[in-house]
């Protein structure tokens, strides 16, 4: 049984064969079920999203009726991101604007985390960021005082 997948430990009440499937008598992990076609929001947004502007109006009058520059054979996804792109356009939205690239080519992958350094390479990151905004760093002034000349007991 692998420790990295919880559907294998047997303390979640799945027990599983030395192929990985499902011994005979365990409760499924997933009683339920899928949802039934037509009625998850990826199948809904789906099929609305490629109606037109005249199947809409077919269906829903009223709201066929308020996409009213919206040519008839247009579907509505496509009035929906040339819409998100207008609006990108006037009234520029950083947040806005990240989430479209990221849906459009995918989250931006990190090569490497703060973990991965060492204690060294951490302040040299950390002072290249603080100087990109125009922080400057000062040394501190040296007082001609090393550690080996201070006594180790004072009172002597």
């Amino acid at each position: 049984m692998s420790k990295k997948n919880p559907a294998n430990r047997e303390e979640n009440g799945v027990k599983r064969d030395n192929r990985g499937r499902y011994v005979k008598g365990t409760p499924p992990p997933n009683p339920a079920g899928r949802p039934p076609l037509g009625e998850s929001w990826r199948e809904i947004f789906d099929k609305a999203g490629k109606l037109t502007r005249g199947q809409l109006l077919d269906l829903y009058p009223l709201y066929g009726k308020r996409l009213d520059g919206l040519p008839y054979d247009v579907p509505l996804r496509d009035a929906v991101a040339l819409s998100a792109l207008v609006t990108l356009a006037c009234e520029p939205s950083p947040g806005l604007l990240s989430a479209i690239m990221e849906r459009v080519d995918g989250k931006v992958a990190q090569p490497f985390t703060f973990e991965d350094m060492t204690e060294d390479q951490k302040l040299d990151y950390v002072r290249q960021l603080l100087s990109s905004v125009g922080f400057v760093f000062v040394e501190p002034e040296k007082t001609g005082m090393d550690d080996q000349a201070i006594p180790s007991d004072p009172g002597k």
